[in-house]
């Protein structure tokens, strides 16, 4: 059913605006986690609950969103896909209940262990900067690159709410950007990450860990998470966030934006 809605708005879409789905273009997987683990891309990749279960949204709807604990997780049945050093951009919304318990809380990522992998961390104490209350970091180690290879420090402590995070990379760290909450980020990178290049190994998506079989997560709820084989552009990103926001868009809003925006407006839901 799902299906069928989203392709007929896509039509929908498409004939209200010529540029109305490029906001799909280059979505590898995406999961609303309404209901169940499908992907909602369209490329079939739906995903497996090892532990985790269905919880409460940041708008209140009950089994709309995934819950998890530092233990458990939710993967991919599939490669993702995006490789290499090719652009990419990560998209999700999470609330940490409490603090991660390893201490970092790796909220997504692929690749190969040691190297070629790529993850984004929640950190609540920044290690090397104990004036920062929290963090957020992508991490990789390929060429030379450290883990923390980007680091978007917050000035409070994230967890007890609901944040968007979006990144998005596009040939080199130096061309990478947070944002938080809808809002561009001044990032900070580690002392071998600024300039360096991505060399990611394809493998199936973690969803509260950092790869296939490893945890290491947040407690807490993570929704709405899509990763592009592009970097969105900076409008792309805020009529993503202002969508995502929305418990309801209008329907002038959605026939702009295409069809992601279109599905994720049929999720009525109410603010947390």
């Amino acid at each position: 059913m799902k299906n069928t809605i989203l392709s007929l708005l896509v039509a929908v879409g498409l004939i209200g605006s010529v540029s109305a789905a490029t906001i799909t273009d280059g979505l590898a997987v995406y999961y609303s986690f309404n209901g169940n683990g499908d992907d909602s891309s369209g490329n079939n990749n739906n995903g497996d609950f090892v532990g985790s279960t269905l919880g409460t949204d940041r708008f209140g709807n009950l089994s709309s969103a995934l819950e998890v604990s530092a233990n458990t997780y939710f993967v991919s049945q599939n490669n993702l896909g995006v490789t290499g050093n090719s652009d990419r951009t990560i998209s999700l919304w999470f609330k940490a209940t409490s603090d991660p318990v390893f201490p970092q809380g790796y909220i997504i990522g692929w690749g190969a262990n040691p190297v070629n992998d790529l993850t984004l961390v929640y950190n609540p104490y920044y290690i090397s900067n104990p004036q920062s209350l929290s963090n957020l970091s992508v991490g990789g180690q390929s060429e030379g690159m450290d883990e923390d290879v980007q680091v978007l420090t917050s000035p409070s402590n994230l967890t007890g709410y609901w944040h968007s995070v979006i990144w998005t990379y596009s040939t080199t760290l130096a061309n990478s950007v947070f944002y938080l909450d809808g809002e561009l980020q001044n990032n900070n990178f580690a002392v071998n990450g600024a300039g360096g290049a991505l060399n990611t190994t394809d493998s199936p998506l973690n969803v509260n860990g950092f790869l296939v079989g490893q945890n290491r997560g947040i407690n807490g709820f993570i929704d709405d998470v899509g990763v592009w084989n592009r970097s969105l552009s900076s409008t792309e990103v805020s009529q993503l966030y202002t969508l995502q926001s929305a418990p309801e868009p209008s329907t002038y809003a959605l026939f702009g934006i295409g069809a992601i925006g279109l599905l994720m407006g049929m999720r009525r839901k109410k603010t947390a």
